[in-house]
């Protein structure tokens, strides 16, 4: 069974003294001294399992540490890591050369065959940044960079410091390290066996082959058994360079040598066009002077018509120009960008003050108006001659407009007017070639979010009451495949997150091996994150307010609006612009669709025409792509069971509070009594049970005793059993949903029913309304005077507590 531990024999063998004996023992012991991301700006945080040993990681970028850890899955000489380690004392040397103690905690601890090392994983361009700012405590040799006070510490009780840039790392060869890791845990079966060694003899005949025909000899699409020897090391690849996801063009042979060498021979083309970020070069015509280039050379060769004839002082420039280039005609290109005075009016020191003002202005929440900022500016120039002396002539009107369009909103600025959201729009965006590669196969990397739909869907008809659903979904990275839906009316949850890991599981018998969410609190809680790490699965959390990260599910939202939903009873721009519209012409007035109905136009829309529409930028459908990938790879994605087991993982915690085992009826969940003859006859301790609800079906929980899960049932469990799917479902949401609703709505009725009986008299009925309930719930005011004769229900036919 993997485990995570090491003993102080282990440690006490790679050299540590007695104090670094305790130091990992206490990693060991407490875990984690902190959680990652407080202070992020634009990288993902993800909890990263590592199957080999059993437990689950934080990572703080994506760049650098998630790119570590997929590369220790692959160390077979691991024996323990630990993220976030205890923190030690640092005499460090700060900016103004003073010396002072600082905390330092690193990034991993690790124990392998080589021993034991504490890694600090940093971006080269912070590396670079501190070699300046802190030369005392930061140097770089032939070997790398040093952090000397953390080495020196670390040193003295026999544990090494490693300082890792994000340069050493390398997002190619960790997507065909989590590939490899993969297949290594796929079951192995005779007929893989077979292919495995008829491979090696075919790699081993041809020394160097593509892993496409190899394939092709096999007779097989599936790449797991030529995967297995390329992690058992029997053969090798450009694992830096090439995917191994696109087996037609990755080559294969029986050394690493010859491996490279036929794959940088077969990727010349892209070297080439990419070698230089910046080309300068006057022999290039600019396309907008390409027509003069053309008539230049036809007046020099004669050809010229008489309209294009030049001077014969022309001719005489023309000729020298080309005998200086040595022939070349790329001579008579025009230079006429060298013309006219390019030296600016404006002195440097009067433009730097120029654009700071400007950009002082700009940056204000407050958004002063040119006109405002441009009197600041012409009293603000002349108290700085009066100060300094000198003579500074302000800037004409038109000038200082210009010069506001042209300086640019940075970051910081940005920040300081319209916080993180705004300085995420209009920041820089990633060098695209250094962009992750996360997705090179289905069911790698999916992401998960919530919309609130702009339709009104019926839950009530007399009086009509009316909500907005709540659609989450879940979406593949790779083929843009939507893999799982779920409709509801409560805000997003713990159920939420459930119901897509399920609907997924149903549908396809696969999840994802990566989410990526953002950092809502339903995604952060103790159930979300101990439901993925059941299942091996990594949670990455995008920044916050960055919708850029999942624009896959956004896209999802936007067609699902804009191509499904507009039109239909219940659509109406009035949920943004209430306040244009008559309240006779609201868009909950014209609801007329439950959510049953909704729920099967959403199926008919994803299945029926998106997932089968082609995804952007490719020529294949999304669900073409996920079968050729899966029929390349079949054991991607993480494979689970749909059995009881599985229902009860991804069911929902009962409300808190305690259940006690009553002879004879039960256990009371919710207002419901809910049993089974095993549960009733059970034998052992019967206090302080758990209790999990099944969101798929009101009339089932799940109890723990002992050592056992219980499945039990509540009274209308007849009546749900002849339901169908669909009508299971969102009858469970509407009853899960809206008890909170159905409570308002009954406290109202018995208000009206006081009002008509005089029972009430504090105000006169007919002026009595129900405040709004919240800002998605419309109730039409009721015709005359209700009666209601159901006061009195029975314990195990009413919900009690909303589920929290």
């Amino acid at each position: 069974m993997p485990s995570n531990t090491v003993n102080a024999t282990i440690l006490t063998n790679f050299g540590l003294t007695e104090e670094g004996v305790q130091y990992v023992i206490r990693a060991q012991d407490e875990g984690p001294s902190r959680r990652v991301g407080a202070h992020r700006a634009g990288n993902l945080v993800l909890d990263v399992p590592i199957h080999r040993l059993g437990v689950t990681l934080q990572a703080e970028s994506l760049s650098g540490e998630y790119l570590f850890l997929v590369e220790q899955e692959l160390n077979d000489g691991l024996i323990a890591i630990f993220d976030q380690p205890p923190p030690v004392p640092l005499r460090i040397t700060d900016i103004r050369g003073r010396r002072t103690r600082v905390s330092y905690t690193p990034d991993f601890l690790v124990v392998d065959a080589t021993g034991v090392s504490v890694k600090e994983i940093k971006p080269d361009a912070v590396l670079a940044r501190l070699l300046e700012s802190h030369p005392h405590d930061w140097h770089r040799d032939e070997d790398g960079y040093i952090y000397k006070p953390a080495k020196a510490i670390f040193a003295s009780v026999g544990i090494r410091h490693e300082v890792l840039p994000t340069s050493s790392f390398n997002y190619v060869r960790a997507a065909n390290y989590r590939m490899l890791a993969v297949a290594a845990r796929a079951p192995l079966t005779s007929i893989d066996l077979r292919h495995e060694a008829l491979a090696r003899r075919i790699v081993t005949a041809e020394r160097a082959i593509k892993i496409g025909e190899v394939l092709k000899r096999l007779e097989r699409a599936d790449i797991t058994p030529i995967l297995r020897l390329i992690h058992q090391h029997e053969l090798f690849v450009d694992i830096d360079h090439v995917l191994l996801s696109d087996p037609t063009n990755t080559w294969i042979a029986t050394n690493a040598t010859d491996a490279s060498s036929m794959q940088q021979s077969d990727q010349t083309i892209h070297r080439l066009v990419s070698s230089s970020a910046i080309v300068r070069d006057e022999t290039i015509c600019h396309p907008r002077h390409e027509v003069e280039f053309v008539r230049r050379l036809e007046v020099l060769s004669g050809t010229a018509t008489k309209v294009h004839a030049r001077s014969l002082r022309t001719l005489q420039r023309y000729r020298k120009r080309v005998r200086e280039a040595q022939g070349k005609a790329s001579a008579l290109i025009p230079r006429w960008s060298r013309c006219g005075c390019r030296e600016p009016r404006i002195g440097p020191t009067h433009r730097s003050f120029l654009s700071q003002h400007i950009r002082c202005h700009r940056r204000e929440p407050s958004h002063p108006s040119i006109r405002q900022a441009y009197s600041s500016y012409r009293k603000a120039i002349g108290e700085l001659c009066n100060e300094t002396g000198q003579t500074e002539t302000p800037v004409c009107r038109s000038t200082y407009y210009k010069m506001w369009n042209e300086v640019r909103l940075r970051a910081l600025d940005a920040a300081s007017k319209g916080g993180r959201r705004l300085r995420a729009r209009l920041s820089d965006s990633h060098d695209p070639a250094k962009r992750s590669l996360l997705a090179t196969r289905p069911f790698e990397v999916a992401h998960v979010d919530h919309w609130k739909a702009d339709i009104h869907i019926v839950v009530r008809d007399s009086p009509k009451v009316t909500k907005r659903p709540w659609l989450t979904a879940m979406v593949d990275s790779y083929s843009g495949e939507v893999l799982a839906t779920w409709l509801g009316f409560r805000d997003p949850g713990k159920t939420a997150c459930s119901m897509v890991i399920r609907d997924c599981m149903r549908r396809h018998g696969l999840l994802p091996e990566m989410l990526i969410t953002d950092s809502g609190a339903e995604f952060r809680s103790v159930h979300f994150s101990a439901m993925l790490a059941s299942f091996g699965i990594t949670h990455a959390e995008r920044p916050p307010e960055e919708p850029r990260f999942g624009k896959e599910v956004e896209r999802l939202f936007g067609q699902f609006k804009e191509r499904f939903v507009r039109g239909m009873p219940g659509f109406g721009l009035s949920i943004h612009e209430s306040r244009a519209v008559s309240s006779g012409f609201q868009a909950a007035h014209r609801a007329v669709l439950r959510l049953a109905e909704l729920h099967r136009a959403l199926t008919f829309f994803v299945d029926g025409y998106y997932n089968l529409s082609h995804k952007p930028g490719s020529l294949s459908s999304r669900v073409t792509l996920r079968n050729e990938g899966l029929a390349r790879f079949e054991h991607s994605g993480r494979h689970a069971k749909w059995d009881q087991t599985f229902l009860i993982a991804t069911s929902i915690e009962a409300p808190t509070g305690k259940y006690n085992l009553w002879p004879g009826k039960g256990v009371q969940v919710l207002g419901r009594w809910y049993s089974s003859p095993e549960l009733l006859s059970f034998s052992g301790p019967k206090k302080l049970l758990t209790v999990r609800v099944e969101p798929y079906c009101a009339a089932v929980v799940y109890v723990h005793c002992g050592s056992a899960w219980f499945v039990c049932h509540c009274s209308d469990s007849m009546r749900y059993s002849t339901m169908s799917d669909a009508e299971l479902l969102t009858r469970t949401s509407e009853t899960n949903d809206l008890k909170k609703l159905a409570r308002k709505l009954a406290e109202e009725e018995d208000r009206t029913l006081g009002y008509a009986l005089g029972l009430i008299q504090d105000e006169p009925p007919q002026e009595a309304k129900s405040p709004p309930l919240d800002d998605t719930d419309v109730i039409e005011e009721p015709r005359g005077i209700r009666y209601r004769f159901e006061d009195v229900r029975e314990t195990d036919e009413e919900g009690g507590e909303d589920e929290s």
